[in-house]
């Protein structure tokens, strides 16, 4: 293969999947504790989680958590960033940033922004970004911003905007609500 080649999206996807499903891909929930943030998810059958330790075919960035991915999902993740927040009073700012205009990303059309609260309890306030992004592949992105001990977090959802409402309702909603804060 030429190098400036790319691979196709089901090899790229089949190889992700493959290096990094963990214990997950073997069948009960494990947990995933995000070490000195303050947060933990369940890893449910089929997911897996690549880290700065075990990168895998993902760049990471200094305010790079994680990926997750999910085996039946190909095409599918969750990235979560860290971003600039000391305490819940700034979700009222993001909020109001995402309500008032377009991001400057060509392709970008806003769905939604909105207050929900997440977490296995239901119990941390977050601000939701529900946008479209149109391109070659059209995908559909779901950030979800908010704080545990003091440090803003953004779990980035995103899928092949025609594979978008199953990606939610079997990957990226069990997530949201698998968390557990400390």
């Amino acid at each position: 293969m030429n190098p400036k080649q790319t691979l196709p999206a089901a090899a790229f996807w089949a190889i992700i999947l493959l290096v990094g499903l963990s214990q997950a891909a073997l069948g009960e929930e494990q947990v995933y504790r995000a070490e000195g943030y303050g947060f933990s998810l369940g890893l449910l059958k089929g997911m897996g989680v690549f880290t700065p330790e075990n990168p895998g075919p993902f760049p990471f960035k200094t305010d790079t958590l994680f990926f997750l991915v999910h085996r039946s999902l190909p095409g599918s993740f969750i990235l979560a960033n860290l971003f600039a927040a000391s305490s819940e009073n700034v979700l009222k700012d993001v909020r109001s940033s995402l309500e008032s205009g377009d991001l400057p990303q060509p392709g970008y059309r806003k769905v939604a922004v909105r207050s929900l609260l997440i977490g296995k309890n239901q119990n941390r306030p977050a601000v939701e970004h529900l946008f479209h992004l149109d391109g070659p592949v059209a995908r559909t992105l779901r950030q979800v911003f908010f704080v545990v001990q003091g440090r803003g977090v953004c779990f980035t959802c995103n899928a092949k905007a025609d594979g978008f409402e199953a990606a939610n309702r079997e990957f990226f909603e069990p997530v949201l609500r698998s968390l557990t804060f400390e």
